[in-house]
């Protein structure tokens, strides 16, 4: 008997998990950004570092939903996450 589809679905298990704790991490980044700018109304330096956070674990999660064979970022960027525009153009050096 082939040990493969064990294999795949041991990886598909792997990615499936690693999606979502990416997901979760970049959800908590997006809440800390969207926390900071409900209290502070300025731009600093902190807000930097959230912005830069918010950008990596965007980043992370587009990379991993295309590792799981999931192309279009858009679905997972769009209207349930208004911040990620913000990390969007951080990414692209407009932010």
């Amino acid at each position: 008997m082939s040990r493969l589809p064990a294999l795949d679905y041991e990886i598909t298990q792997e990615q499936a998990s690693a999606l979502g704790r990416l997901g979760r991490a970049l959800e908590a980044a997006l809440a800390a950004l969207a926390e900071y700018e409900r209290t502070h109304p300025e731009r600093g330096a902190a807000r930097a570092d959230l912005v830069a956070n918010a950008s990596e674990a965007l980043w992370y999660f587009v990379v991993q939903r295309e590792a799981c064979g999931l192309r279009d970022p858009r679905p997972a960027t769009t209207a349930s996450r208004p911040r990620c525009t913000i990390a969007w153009a951080s990414l692209a050096g407009a932010e």
